[in-house]
């Protein structure tokens, strides 16, 4: 495991100074399980690959990912001795949905109680170790998948703002918290590709899709005009399987519409200054367009 985090680096910084990579300030190792199980990942492993991490003047916060149960303060305690003073060690926890039967449906095997207790863990460690001379910078955020399988556009939409809205809440007690939304990739193997290779005769759609943009945006819309965006991120389409069927805003023939790349850039941009005028001004620009139109049109017939 070692030896893949050396070959990443030099990988890295070989095209660092041939001038092909910008640098990097975030690293995230996320192994869709937990970095602090040691049955999946040897502490010692983690540790090592966070001192390679420091050594990296660019790199500026480092994330991994972690169940609630695993979160064993003299773990946390070891990693953040070999990362900088100077650097942030966030931990990500995906949690989906504080919606009890989502988190039945997505199998997560833990509930909010458990996910604000590793809160509080952290908390406690944020102030103990500046007592003792340590690093402080611990973060933590909660993914949060738009649309999984078995759940519709709308659906999606009001379960993404119930999510804002409960983070918020948390951020209360917990400021360090924040909420990454992550748009649901549909991938081979999985219910959810499954359910896409499905096709309901009465409509001959199929039975699930990915989510669309259009989804996203009004998701975005509706947290913003409850003030409720602090801290929040929007996963980006690159770091999504290539082998997926990603989110987008697809046409009839389920090619990515014009107006996608128009929508997501601005997404982006928002999460980056949160000016929902900005935001809406330039959607308001694009369905100037017919197109675009017909095609939003349509997305809100689906969305009910």
């Amino acid at each position: 495991q070692l030896q893949a985090v050396d070959a990443a680096l030099n990988y890295y910084r070989e095209g660092l100074s041939a001038g092909k990579f910008p640098k990097i300030k975030r690293v995230e190792m996320l192994n869709d399980g937990s970095s602090l199980n040691p049955r999946e990942i040897p502490h010692k492993i983690v540790l090592e690959s966070l001192r390679k991490f420091a050594e990296l003047d660019e790199v500026e916060t480092v994330v991994i990912e972690s169940r609630p149960e695993y979160l064993l303060p003299e773990y946390i305690e070891q990693y953040m001795d070999v990362i900088r003073p100077d650097q942030t060690l966030e931990i990500a926890m995906g949690l989906e949905s504080e919606d009890p039967f989502l988190l039945f449906l997505s199998n997560k095997g833990y509930t909010t109680k458990e996910f604000e207790e590793a809160l509080d863990v952290i908390a406690e460690l944020r102030e103990d170790l500046p007592k003792k001379g340590k690093n402080g910078n611990l973060g933590a955020f909660a993914y949060s998948i738009v649309k999984p399988a078995g759940i519709k556009e709308g659906e999606a939409v009001d379960l993404g703002v119930s999510m804002g809205r409960y983070v918020a809440e948390v951020r209360e007690k917990h400021p360090f918290l924040s909420l990454k939304y992550e748009p649901c990739v549909i991938s081979r193997g999985t219910m959810s590709y499954a359910l896409y290779k499905l096709i309901d005769k009465g409509t001959g759609k199929e039975f699930h899709t990915p989510p669309s943009y259009w989804s996203v945006l009004e998701m975005f819309a509706r947290v913003a005009d409850e003030g409720i965006t602090d801290g929040t991120r929007l996963g980006l389409r690159e770091d999504m399987d290539v082998f997926s069927v990603t989110p987008a805003i697809y046409d009839e023939k389920k090619n990515m519409h014009k107006s996608d790349f128009v929508v997501y850039d601005s997404l982006q941009k928002f999460i980056q200054d949160k000016d929902v005028v900005k935001l809406l001004a330039q959607v308001s620009l694009l369905l100037e367009n017919g197109d675009a139109e017909e095609s939003m049109n349509a997305w809100m017939k689906e969305a009910g």
